[in-house]
């Protein structure tokens, strides 16, 4: 599972332990992937869902409106059922 990923692809800062590429096998040794995104996250975390997806176009991709960073701040909540039950599903 992956909420609000960030990765830096563009190499905007720099930071030792970002610098790899994606390997698109990765689902095959992971079976699944989730990502979590929300329409209202900064645009850097909104690229960088594109690129993961641009590159691992089987992961599935769970949108939200209004969740902004999935924070407490955002969502103004500490409870977020969906990862939860996304965690629990077997399939």
């Amino acid at each position: 599972m992956l909420v609000a990923p960030w990765l830096d692809y563009n190499h905007k800062r720099n930071i030792e332990f970002l610098p790899f590429q994606i390997d698109e096998r990765v689902l095959d040794q992971i079976g699944k992937l989730i990502i979590f995104s929300s329409d209202d996250d900064d645009a850097d975390v909104t690229d960088n869902v594109a690129h993961i997806r641009d590159k691992l176009p089987k992961a599935q991709l769970r949108e939200f409106h209004g969740y902004g960073h999935f924070c407490y701040e955002d969502m103004k909540t500490g409870i977020f059922p969906e990862l939860l039950d996304a965690v629990r599903s077997e399939d």
